[in-house]
């Protein structure tokens, strides 16, 4: 059996579309196809503010009676992609649907991504600025990387390559018209010696794209989503400055990186700072191995002084921060294949996307990294080390969705955070004090030296020390298959 495969680029008017569907059902037919597969949104692609409207609208109901009528008048199955109106009990959520449409005409199966639905659905999240700190790379390049962004963004709007039709929207014309505020920040930590991640990600934190020849990914110059000139408020005062102009409880804060600006926000004004409605914070290992060190993951390490502050000495202030901590514990099981992420030159996304090629490039040094962690001698299992663990985006995804999304759990856990041990720095020091311990002293095969498990009580000390903080902590998400969905869409690079 012949099957058609098509692609398509919606606009914001349906009926023109729907003519497009109509030629395409019609070559593949007879070319003696006897199904075609169209794109997902095949029935629009609209800026956010036209979506909802678009969706009730009686002519995407037409798109949809069309096609079914198409599949019959052809004899033809057709999948595609289209968007569906809102249920009553959720009046704002639209769906993003995927029909089977048999060759009799009759819907027979369909697969609604939602909820939780992709990022360029849900146009009440508005980027309202990008603070830059030390981290993967130091500040001058982390803000040389916002411009080369900056830069292939605009290639890819120019060439058509970007469907993501809020990514498309607010490449043209901004956030609220504007370009999106970036703070320079801390160069480093609160204390301490300066630790950057550039052994995994590359000395200017893109695996050396900007030091290749001929400078083929430049920073651009001017930009209409990002600002390529810095703000005149350094990076924390950027975040009260939001904090102050927005209602309470109203600014998520997606802090993916050492918490320097974060916590410096803080200290500077801490009745403002906590008008902020959640921190979404990626750090720390609690119940396993660090990424840096075998105790600590690399935010803390690099700023556990920082770590210390939001963590131990606001609640000492009055009350805990609304932090939802995303450790290792959750983010290291949110992977994505590199095969998906870093493409070959003679894939299709790869030729036809500017934007596509810039993450297959900067990707390149990381996937390097976690190849090398494969046992020698033996077959490479691309299963286990060649995924992309996704620490910084699952905490984004956290900020934008969690309350909205019923996939999230959390719970408390009560720890400190170690600043001056020489082996320890970063350490989540996890208070186990009410566990009692059933296992008794372990030989090499793991089991007791005696016949019966002989607990182990752990004794209680009486001290002045302030009691552990308890941090919210993030132990479940909409699911590793979601999240993927999610990433791959919002970056245009769903195959």
């Amino acid at each position: 059996m012949w099957v058609a495969v098509a692609q398509m680029t919606s606009g914001a008017i349906i009926r023109d579309n729907l003519a497009v569907v109509q030629q395409l059902i019609s070559r593949a037919s007879q070319a003696g196809a006897k199904a075609i597969f169209l794109p997902e949104a095949a029935d629009f692609i609209a800026p956010p503010a036209q979506v909802a409207e678009l969706t009730r609208s009686s002519e995407n109901a037409a798109f949809v009676e069309q096609v079914c009528a198409l599949a019959k008048q052809h004899a033809m199955w057709v999948s595609v992609g289209v968007h569906e109106p809102p249920e009553p009990n959720e009046p704002t959520r639209c769906f993003n649907t995927h029909l089977l449409v048999n060759a009799e005409g009759q819907i027979c199966e369909r697969y609604r991504k939602t909820p939780g639905a992709p990022s360029w659905l849900n146009a009440d999240v508005t980027l309202e600025a990008i603070t830059l700190a030390f981290g993967n790379t130091t500040l001058d390049y982390a803000h040389g990387n916002i411009k080369r962004l900056a830069h292939a963004l605009e290639v890819a709007k120019n060439e058509g390559s970007i469907k993501n039709p809020t990514l498309l929207e607010r490449t043209e014309n901004g956030i609220h018209g504007k370009p999106v505020p970036v703070g320079l920040g801390a160069e480093k930590p609160l204390g301490g010696r300066l630790f950057t991640a550039s052994y995994f990600h590359g000395r200017d934190g893109m695996s050396g794209v900007s030091f290749l020849e001929g400078n083929p990914y430049p920073e651009a110059a001017e930009s209409k989503l990002l600002s390529t000139t810095p703000s005149e408020l350094p990076a924390a005062d950027l975040i009260l400055d939001i904090l102050k102009r927005h209602e309470p409880n109203t600014v998520r804060i997606a802090a993916v990186a050492p918490l320097t600006n974060v916590a410096l926000a803080y200290q500077k004004d801490p009745e403002t700072f906590r008008r902020v409605h959640s921190i979404s914070l990626m750090g720390g290992a609690l119940d396993v191995p660090g990424n840096t060190t075998p105790c600590a993951e690399f935010n803390f390490f690099a700023d556990p002084w920082a770590a210390k502050v939001l963590i131990e000495q606001a609640p000492r202030d009055g009350s805990p921060l609304p932090i939802h901590l995303l450790p290792l514990d959750v983010t290291t099981i949110h992977t994505v294949p590199y095969s998906k992420l870093v493409l070959t030159e003679d894939h299709p996304l790869y030729k036809s996307s500017y934007l596509v090629r810039l993450i297959s490039l900067f990707l390149h040094k990381p996937r390097s990294v976690t190849n090398s962690f494969a046992p020698q001698g033996v077959p490479f299992d691309a299963d286990k080390y060649d995924l992309f663990e996704c620490h910084d985006p699952l905490a984004v995804a956290h900020a934008m969705y969690h309350g909205i999304h019923k996939g999230w759990g959390s719970t408390q856990r009560p720890f400190l955070v170690e600043s001056e041990g020489e082996l320890t720095r970063g350490f989540c020091v996890v208070d186990k004090a009410d566990v009692e311990s059933e296992r008794g002293p372990q030989n090499e095969h793991g089991m007791g030296d005696g016949t019966e498990p002989r607990p182990v009580k752990i004794a209680k000390v009486e001290s002045d020390v302030s009691p552990v903080p308890n941090v919210l902590t993030v132990t479940k998400t909409p699911g590793s298959s979601w999240f993927e969905d999610l990433l791959l869409g919002c970056i245009d690079m769903k195959q």
